[in-house]
């Protein structure tokens, strides 16, 4: 549920987020898998950096 005043946010919202900065689509899948598709932006890239650095490589 989106906080009052917010619209929904896109289905491909995480995995572009991780793509814009940098992040392999896989990458991207992995973590959306592990932390679920109604995780933060900023859950996402903490963990895409904690696993793979600054940038996917």
């Amino acid at each position: 549920m989106e906080p009052a005043g917010q619209e929904p946010r896109p289905p491909d919202f995480l995995q572009n987020t991780a793509l814009i900065y940098g992040f392999t689509e896989a990458q991207a899948a992995e973590a959306i898998e592990v932390l679920g598709d109604d995780a933060s932006a900023e859950a996402l890239l903490d963990w895409l950096r904690t696993f793979y650095g600054s940038r996917g490589s």
